[in-house]
């Protein structure tokens, strides 16, 4: 054996380094996927590119490298994503259109459509994509642009060949589009594809990233305000009132279903502003002193501002409190006439709620005597009110007064009682009458039968005197009425109208 190793060492060994690099050569040419992936990496017709890492393997979530050689702003992106499983392991292409034959049953035909970020000219940002799980065969990931082409894409190796029907592949989640960014601008939340696409047509040159456009838009569409002019009023007065009598103040409380009027003033001088804004919280907007009405219960705060110009003494508050309103409580009243003996009479209490009176009851068998409680008016033209001996309600009247320039005098003296059932009455009424002349006619004797209260007289007693004697007193009251006549004649020829008549008379005849 002495002899081999000088022999292998100075014939052997040369040839097998040779064969062994042209071995290793030979393999990465024709057998490249034993040892790589194969990669492919291209760019649309934008610029955007994406990539894969090159000692990356096929696992889920999927790392994937985007590229932006050309000018779109960063921002959310829509692409075509296709994952396709072929049978046979290797690096060949892997896709319906190329292999069909190839085609794992399990395997997507056509790619779906996802969201994917992008990030600002000339950088690049690395994002992860679910993709379902494969252990033989050969995987191919494509990413596009409908009319843009391809971004890049990939077909990894899995070393071995699926025996039979591929096995179904875990489930796995679809692809999740990423929700677009929204930014706070001075107007309210944006996209960032909104807020892009307004700068873009605004002609905002960049730069690109967040911060820097959230700015740009905001000195854009929100130039500061100039400040308004200081107060030209030493203060502003913000009050409230019940009604035009209710003095103005600062706060009040009303119930619910009334009024208040609301004011604003300068300088304390009790004038309603007419430069003033007033609003009210829970009504809006309201004019200077406006009634109001208030819907439901609670405080209200009135709020007076001066348009145009800013400070503590432009603007005032005041407030108000509405009340549910207090219930109304009877206290006893009742507006029903006083009713008779078994009668009720109706009216209404305080707070207009229907009320009765209900009279005493009725003494049974009681007859009306003529009586009544009350005293005759003293003055003329009067009537008192009382109850008769049977509590029926009865009234006495005075006579009625005597017309000034007249030439009817009455007088009466009546009183009258009534129930449900009977009713009584006395009249004694004296009646004078003057003519044209000035001369009274004399009344005729009356001659009143004598009533006694449950008895009928029809004819005299029968006393013993002769007729004659009864018929010369029936002339007796006769008497005394002329009598009276002839007072009341002479009382009347010192009348001013009795006299101007008896003038005239005289000189017309």
């Amino acid at each position: 054996m002495n002899w081999f190793l000088p022999l292998f060492k100075k014939y052997l060994f040369p040839i097998f380094s040779i064969g062994a690099i042209l071995l290793f050569l030979l393999c990465n040419i024709f057998q490249p996927n034993l040892w790589s992936i194969k990669q492919a990496s291209a760019t649309d017709d934008q610029g955007l590119g994406v990539s894969f890492d090159d000692n990356s393997s096929y696992t889920s979530p999927l790392k994937v490298n985007i590229g932006n050689n050309g000018s779109l702003p960063a921002g959310s992106l829509n692409v075509q994503f296709g994952v396709y499983h072929c049978k046979t392991s290797g690096g060949n292409a892997c896709a319906p259109d190329l292999t069909p034959g190839d085609l794992a049953d399990d395997s997507a035909r056509s790619p779906s459509n996802i969201t994917i970020n992008i990030p600002a000219p000339g950088s690049e940002i690395s994002t992860y994509l679910s993709v379902p799980s494969y252990n033989c065969g050969r995987v191919q990931v494509d990413i596009g642009r409908a009319g843009h082409g391809i971004l890049g894409g990939r077909t990894f190796n899995l070393n071995t060949n699926c025996a039979g029907p591929a096995p179904t592949p875990a489930p796995t989640p679809a692809p999740t589009p990423t929700p677009p960014q929204n930014v706070t601008t001075c107007k309210g939340e944006k996209t960032l594809d909104q807020l892009r696409r307004e700068l873009e047509i605004a002609g905002y040159p960049g730069p690109w990233d967040t911060n820097s456009m959230v700015a740009a838009y905001n000195r854009a569409a929100c130039p500061p305000a100039s400040p308004a002019p200081q107060c030209n009023y030493d203060s502003t007065q913000a009050r409230v009132q019940r009604n035009l009598s209710d003095p103005w103040d600062s706060s009040k409380t009303i119930n619910l279903g009334d009024q208040i009027r609301v004011g604003g003033f300068h300088d304390g001088t009790g004038l309603l502003a007419d430069n003033v804004n007033l609003s009210v919280s829970g009504v809006g907007n309201v004019g200077n002193g406006q009634f109001i009405t208030p819907s439901t219960t609670g405080t209200y705060t009135l709020l007076v501002t001066t348009p145009g110009q800013s400070g503590a003494a432009c603007q005032d508050s005041a407030s108000f409190t509405v009340q549910a309103a207090a219930a109304c409580v009877p206290d006893g009243s009742c507006s029903a006439p006083t009713p008779n003996c078994d009668q009720t009479t109706t009216g209404v209490d305080n707070c207009g709620n229907a009320c009765t009176k209900t009279g005493e009851a009725c003494q049974p068998g009681c007859t009306p005597d003529g009586s009544c409680s009350v005293q005759m008016p003293s003055v003329c033209g009067q009537i008192n009110t009382g109850v008769d001996n049977c509590g029926n309600v009865c009234t006495r009247q005075s006579a009625a007064c005597i017309p000034q320039g007249g030439n009817t005098i009455n007088y009466n003296n009546n009183t009258s009682s009534s129930t449900s059932s009977s009713s009584s009455s006395s009249n004694n009424t004296n009646t004078i009458t003057f003519g044209n002349v000035g001369v009274a006619t004399a009344a005729q004797p009356v001659v009143v039968q004598p009533q006694v209260a449950g008895v009928s007289v029809t004819t005299l007693p029968k006393t013993g005197l002769p007729a004659i004697a009864w018929s010369a007193l029936a002339f007796i009251p006769a008497g005394f009425r002329m009598r009276g006549f002839r007072k009341i004649k002479k009382d009347l020829e010192n009348d001013p109208q009795f006299i101007w008549e008896d003038r005239q008379f005289r000189a017309g005849s």
